[in-house]
């Protein structure tokens, strides 16, 4: 291969300008620099221009698109296909200090690292890695033997860097996660200093990080290092207070907002502060001290032993001269909690220790979680540690099911369990039939069972559908697997279903291909292999709220299709639907609008969300007109704030309220009667035991229980709906039918549930406030005949990507494609 020499190299933020001088191209017309990987053989082209016997090149490399990895540099000539190796100058060392400058390298704030270098031949590469590569970046740590702080800046000196053949040095200041924030000025020598001015711009312009570390780049010639300051004189000693320094207010306050004085303002005080981790490399931390303690104070599990209402308890903890006083059993997003006395403190090999014992029946408890807390004081404060458990996770909580439950005698059941975040927590709650122990038997027999069929069920190509607590079948779950039975699909599709569910007469047609729910087959399929199909959460897959045991675990990270229950626009449940908490791979949107929700919400990537439409849309078609009287559905959605609500409280809210007015009302009673129309109220699942509290001496209104009747057909049979933030809507909109939407709440719902639209203007219906703004609007079109107004027919246009009725195909073949090519 012919041969070209890099002449000059020079970098301006994340630009990259050069020359190369190639004699044997001469004046060629065409010619690229060449970007190939070394391993795929991918490439990329960057245009150069000839000048005055040279080859000027220039590109920017966050703009490069491409993966991570070692590309080798060519120059390539189009007309005659050739490629020319681009080897560095004989002046190499003008360019590079040894086979690397850190002056060349450009560093995301995602911490990706773009530099170029030489292999052993003096050939060209361009680098593109993460700044935590262990191949480019070795990481190491540099003692500092003192550290000077001012109200200016933070010196640390004497950095032990002797023993490194040290040829130039970066400065770095990232957040604690390792994302780089600001590179940082600094001279070359054994002190290094953090200008405070600096670090309060940092700080900021990036107000959500709360923790920063200095990162030190050091190029010997041959290797680039990644180094921590370590703070060596402390380390035969044990931390007794973690601050080394702090500085008050290092944010400025914008003076220019005027308080009045009469209003009491309440703000956090944050402070600046240096510290020393339990590594002893010294970081930096801007929040409120008591929630930095709090999050230094570490606690964790031992041992851990349960016997009906006693909960015994070691922890081992982080000795920083805050003393363990309690431990506190607090119920989680409630003011009410319980301390209990810690018996015992030790030490043994460096490590502290506790002992505490809690009785259950000694605290009111209050559904569904509860959290456990050791309690330190530290100069006249009280600081929280989380109690982890994480070490005796398996072994404990998660196995020992009939040991490690408290029945309280008033129907309420106790077990403790191990959150996402191996945290140790208690969960609460009602009996249910599945706490009976022939449940936690047939768990113990499917774990035995899967153990000697382990090998023969993976090799099985199942899908398991299910939808609500696995006792419902009207949604897109049970239309899919309608569809999947119907055309004779190439796998194993079965459904799961309580047998004593209303709902499963419904499935009988299908009944080789239904799986009874808690049966000891169902919890054994659950530990294979398969694909999980569902409209609903994974939690819907077993007896919800039992988190812990061998099969949730097992379940926890399957292949996950989730087919959703509607449209996400009206409502924010990202927290709830996120990647992190769903953990979906494959995530069904009705159009580009929904799914861009999706990926810039959820924190989905764009080839994990598709854009299907519903599967339950394939069987929707308007059947108002074969009615013989007109039916109306007043479907409302639930509200979070109702969740924790008294009987009472729940009667007395504003929610409660206005319905029950609005069913009692007069004019809208005549009105129905007078037209001949049946109003359906269909209550919200999270609200069915209320539903008796809801009442109308009309036989023209009828109240019902989700579920009670199949949705779907209430959908079809209807010729207009009332809602108020409902994903039904949709359903509604796809059938070009009227909507009403009834939000007399809506300044409350924006702020503590939000949306993803505007509520009051990207609307496919009138949207009214009042009882009798809606009850007159309501007469409006049922006296225009049920006619979609011509505004709202062309703003549907944003929200559905088809209407074939193909939707299940779409689904099958996006599962097929994810899964089988």
């Amino acid at each position: 291969m012919n041969k070209a020499q890099i002449v000059d190299l020079v970098k301006e933020g994340s630009v990259y300008r050069g020359l190369i001088q190639c004699e044997a191209l001469g004046q060629g017309k065409d010619v690229a620099l060449r970007f190939r990987h070394a391993k795929t053989e991918n490439s990329i082209d960057i245009p150069c221009v000839y000048d005055k016997e040279e080859y000027r090149f220039e590109f920017d490399a966050t703009m490069l698109q491409v993966k991570k990895g070692v590309y080798e540099i060519d120059l390539y000539e189009a007309s005659t296909e050739k490629l020319y190796q681009v080897l560095v100058d004989q002046k190499e060392e003008v360019m590079f200090k040894g086979k690397y400058n850190l002056d060349y390298l450009v560093i995301e704030k995602s911490s990706r690292v773009y530099f170029p270098t030489y292999d052993s031949h003096k050939r060209l590469q361009f680098v593109i890695c993460s700044l935590t590569n262990p191949e480019y970046f070795k990481v190491t740590k540099i003692a500092c033997q003192n550290y000077v702080t001012t109200e200016k800046e933070i010196r640390f000196e004497n950095l032990s860097w002797d023993e490194i053949s040290c040829k130039e040095i970066k400065a770095l200041f990232s957040e604690n996660g390792g994302r780089v924030i600001e590179e940082m000025p600094m001279e070359y020598g054994k002190d290094l200093s953090y200008s405070l001015d600096t670090i309060k711009e940092v700080i900021c312009e990036n107000a959500k990080f709360k923790r920063y570390r200095a990162i030190l780049l050091i190029n010997d010639g041959e290797q680039l290092q990644r180094c921590w300051i370590y703070l060596n004189q402390k380390a035969e000693q044990p931390i007794v207070d973690p601050v080394l320094a702090t500085w008050e207010d290092p944010v400025p306050v914008d003076e220019t907002e005027e308080v009045e004085e009469t209003e009491e303002v309440e703000k956090e005080i944050k402070k600046l502060m240096l510290y020393y981790t339990t590594n002893y490399y010294a970081a930096f931390a801007y929040e409120e001290q008591d929630a930095f303690y709090g999050k230094y104070a570490i606690a964790n599990i031992e041992k851990f032993a349960m016997k009906n209402e006693k909960i015994t308890m070691q922890a081992s903890y982080v000795d920083f001269s805050a003393v363990p006083t309690k431990v506190r059993l607090a119920q989680r997003f409630e003011e009410s909690y319980m301390d209990f006395p810690i018996q015992k403190t030790w030490e043994k090999k460096g490590v502290c220790y506790l002992n505490a014992t809690i009785d259950l029946s000694a605290f009111q408890m209050i559904p569904f979680y509860l959290d456990f807390y050791v309690v330190f004081e530290y100069q006249g404060r009280e600081i929280l540690a989380r109690v982890g458990c994480k070490r005796i996770r398996d072994s404990h909580l998660n196995k020992r099911l009939i040991r490690y439950t408290y029945r309280t005698g008033d129907g309420y059941v106790a077990y403790p369990y191990s959150t996402m975040y191996n945290k140790l927590s208690l969960v609460y709650r009602e009996i249910t039939k599945y706490d009976a122990n022939i449940y936690k038997v047939k768990e113990m027999v499917s774990a035995w069972l899967y153990k000697g069929m382990r090998y023969y069920l993976n090799r099985k190509d199942i899908w398991l559908v299910c939808e609500k607590n696995s006792e419902m079948a009207q949604d897109n779950g049970f239309y899919f697997f309608k569809y999947c039975m119907d055309h004779n699909v190439n796998h194993k599709v079965y459904y799961i279903m309580d047998k004593e569910s209303p709902d499963y007469k419904r499935l009988l047609p299908y009944k080789k291909n239904v799986i009874p729910f808690m049966s000891i087959r169902h919890m054994l399929l659950m530990q294979s292999k398969v694909i999980l199909v569902s409209s609903e959460g994974k939690s819907n897959y077993f007896a919800r709220k039992y988190v812990r045991g061998r099969i949730v675990r097992r379940f926890a990270n399957k292949r996950y299709v989730f087919l959703q229950h509607g449209v996400i626009a009206l409502k924010r449940i990202d927290s709830t639907f996120s990647k992190a908490a769903l953990k979906a791979k494959l995530f069904v949107t009705s159009s580009e609008f929904e799914k861009s929700i999706i990926t810039e919400n959820f924190g989905y990537n764009d080839d994990e969300v598709i854009v299907t439409g519903l599967t339950r849309w394939d069987v929707l078609q308007d059947k108002s007109e074969e009615q013989p009287m007109r039916e109306i559905v007043l479907m409302p959605t639930w509200r979070t704030w109702l969740e924790k609500m008294t009987e009472e409280e729940f009667l007395e809210s504003d929610y409660y309220q206005m319905y029950s007015s609005l069913l009692q009302k007069k004019e809208l009673v005549s009105f129905i009667k007078e037209k001949n129309i049946r109003l359906n109220f269909v209550i919200h699942p999270m609200l069915k035991k209320y539903v008796s509290k809801f009442a109308s001496a009309c036989d023209n209104i009828q109240i019902y229980q989700f579920g009670e009747a199949p949705i779907n057909e209430i959908i079809m049979k209807a010729s207009l709906l009332i809602t108020d933030y409902s994903s039904v809507s949709w359903d509604f909109c796809y059938m070009n039918k009227p909507i009403i939407y009834f939000r007399f709440d809506i300044e409350r719902y924006e702020e503590e549930q939000g949306a993803y639209v505007d509520l009051r203007e990207d609307i496919v219906g009138d949207v009214c406030y009042d009882v009798d703004g809606l009850i007159q609007m309501l007469k409006k079109s049922v006296n225009q005949n049920y006619i979609v107004d011509e505004k709202f027919v062309q703003n549907r246009k944003n929200y559905f990507a088809y209407e074939d009725k193909n939707n299940c195909q779409r689904v099958l073949d996006e599962i097929s494609k994810k899964y089988y090519e």
